[in-house]
């Protein structure tokens, strides 16, 4: 068998990843069972150790193609807010290929003024908020 030798540098556990990544050991946990994020190079009883340019790597080839998709998720959107407002998020989330929540944080991070969903606006009802008037209205 080869073994195959790693400068500690190279070495990450979890609180390393998490550290670089800026994420936390859930992260890990839920990118292995769902994302494809790389297998630990050795399992010790503190954990998986992996290698740092291996996570760099799938953390790079994750984040490329998604800095284009914001755009697609805004112009998603509002073709779809135009028809339904209600369900938007949901049927932007499908068409896209991402989920409800990643939708609507990266509509809120765009400034997206028309952002929201069915529960926020039935729930501000209840409370007796309704509709909030505008600087012109009053």
């Amino acid at each position: 068998m080869t073994e195959i030798r790693y400068p500690a540098a190279h070495l990450w556990g979890q609180s390393e990843i998490c550290s670089a990544l800026g994420c936390s050991r859930r992260n890990i946990v839920y990118w292995r069972e769902h994302l494809g994020f790389p297998k630990p190079i050795a399992q010790l009883a503190m954990g998986g150790v992996w290698d740092a340019t291996i996570v760099r790597a799938w953390k790079h080839d994750r984040e490329a193609p998604r800095k284009g998709k914001r755009a697609e998720v805004l112009a998603t959107y509002r073709e779809v807010s135009a028809v339904n407002p209600w369900g938007a998020i949901r049927e932007t989330a499908r068409r896209t290929n991402l989920s409800a929540p990643t939708v609507h944080l990266w509509l809120r991070e765009l400034g997206e003024p028309k952002v929201r969903d069915r529960k926020e606006s039935e729930a501000r009802e209840r409370i007796g908020l309704g509709r909030q008037a505008t600087k012109g209205e009053a």
